[in-house]
Parts: structure tokens; sequence; C-alpha cells
């Protein structure tokens, strides 16, 4: 059994946090109407602009390997948090519960 931690990402993370966000895209593929589907689901840029925007990420550790992400963003008064996201399971070889 791997050890598994929730940790603040950083710049290292970014290709991690892009391949989650848009892995678990995929699940909405054909649910997410046709004009607003574009590949890949969050280009990087935009990721990259919500990071400078004040979202900060917390990431799902398996291992060594990160699986899980949630955008958090301080909105004055209280804190917004995006939709928790992981890899699909056949993706990282977890649990759903990852999230």
């Amino acid at each position: 059994m791997s050890a598994t931690t929730i940790r603040p990402c950083g710049a290292a993370d970014l290709p991690a946090l892009f391949s989650i966000v848009n892995d678990a895209a995929q699940a909405y593929k054909g649910v997410i109407p046709a004009d607003c589907w574009h590949e890949p689901y969050m280009p990087l840029e935009q990721l990259k602009r919500e990071i400078g925007e004040g979202i900060a990420f917390w990431g799902y550790q398996s291992g060594s390997t990160l699986v899980g992400m949630m955008g958090i963003q301080d909105a004055g008064r209280s804190a917004s948090s995006a939709m928790p996201t992981c890899r699909a399971p056949s993706a990282a070889k977890v649990s759903a519960r990852c999230c």
C-alpha cells in the first residue's frame, strides 16, 4: 500500500495539473455541448491564467503520483473552490474515492 498525501501544488506540478484536468474532462465529452467542447478542454495558458488570478491548487498524491486536485480561491469574506478533479481510474489505477 502506498502513502497518500494532500499537499499544496507548485510550479513543478503544472504538467500534472494540466493532465489531470484534461483527463477528467473526458468523462464529460458528449455531455458538454459540442460548441463548448475543445481539445484540450482547459488549455495550459488558461490554467496558468487561473493560477495567476489567485487560484491555489491542492493535490492528492498517491505514492509519487499526483492523481487529484482541487482549486481554492480567496473570495474576500469566503473561499470559493472548484470541483475536485481526479484522473480516470484506469489512468492512475486508483479508486474514484481519491476526490
